[in-house]
């Protein structure tokens, strides 16, 4: 599977945002190359961002006030619009200029930075030219996630990712089954289990007879226990957008064992959660696991 290449070109006065652009991205498995106005111009560093730019699938011009005033991004922008780069302005506080002003800018609000890349990712999905490594660069990082947080985040994209063709299924219900923290990812579960009855027809008999003997008898449930619950949230299974789903289950469990705080604990911390980072899922869930783990 080949990633999705991005050349993302800003100016040194945009610096961070631009990382935190790049690790988003990254988490949706997308290789972001960042070009740093920064460094002292040599015939070694052009000869890099040549390289880069002709090896890119996108390149992404960050359009700022500060965007307009350098000398390299308008090069940039040159150099992937004559080498017929797929290009992608992100509006950060102004539209296209110059080279770019033929191009449909993206509305990017960085206040909102994960929807934002989120839609970012969806945006690109939807170009006929960059649909396929798109799904790839998805599905390497849905499959390869690291806990269960992660696994679930993603798969709230698993649909919107696709449709996907025969061998990238194959490769979803492959990496899933050969990662328990994707297959015993609550949120991931139905979505895994919906792909695989859209396309039951086109996966392998082996991986069919997997799938089934994995699934066949696993029902996501709410936890009937405190016990239950406390073991859950030790495993990073109780996630913010579990917790969004289930709360109401949740707080009937602990409230019929005597546990009223825990579920009141857990409420505030859902609110805190929202209140700190909005509509930033992915820290959401983060930092809500550490905190439950502490409650725990």
């Amino acid at each position: 599977m080949n990633p999705l290449k991005v050349f993302l070109s800003y100016s040194t006065d945009d610096k961070q945002l631009a990382g935190k652009i790049k690790q988003q991205l990254a988490f949706w498995g997308i290789d972001v190359f960042l070009a740093h106005e920064d460094l002292v111009p040599s015939s070694e560093w052009e000869d890099e961002i040549v390289r880069n730019v002709e090896s890119c699938d996108v390149f992404i011009p960050l359009l700022t006030g500060s965007f307009k005033l350098s000398d390299w991004t308008d090069q940039e922008s040159g150099m992937a619009i004559s080498h017929s780069r797929t290009v992608m302005p992100l509006n950060i506080t102004r539209n296209p200029h110059g080279f770019l002003a033929k191009y449909q800018a993206f509305k990017f609000d960085h206040a909102a930075l994960d929807q934002s890349c989120r839609d970012l990712v969806l945006k690109m999905k939807d170009k006929k030219e960059l649909k396929s490594k798109v799904q790839d660069s998805f599905i390497q990082s849905f499959v390869t996630s690291g806990n269960f947080p992660d696994a679930n985040t993603r798969s709230e994209l698993l649909e919107d990712i696709g449709p996907y063709d025969q061998s990238q299924v194959n490769e979803i219900i492959r990496g899933s089954l050969e990662n328990p923290q994707v297959y015993g990812a609550f949120t991931a579960q139905p979505k895994l289990k919906r792909l695989f009855s859209k396309n039951k027809e086109i996966i392998r008999d082996d991986l069919k007879k997997r799938f089934e003997e994995v699934f066949g008898e696993r029902k996501p449930k709410p936890p009937a226990t405190a016990r239950d619950l406390i073991s859950l949230i030790n495993e990073g299974r109780l996630t913010y957008t579990y917790l969004a789903r289930h709360i109401g289950d949740v707080e009937a469990t602990l409230d019929k064992v005597g546990h009223e705080t825990l579920a009141n604990q857990i409420r505030a911390k859902m609110l805190e959660a929202d209140q700190r980072f909005g509509k930033n899922h992915l820290q959401k869930n983060r930092w809500l696991h550490d905190e439950l783990v502490k409650l725990a």
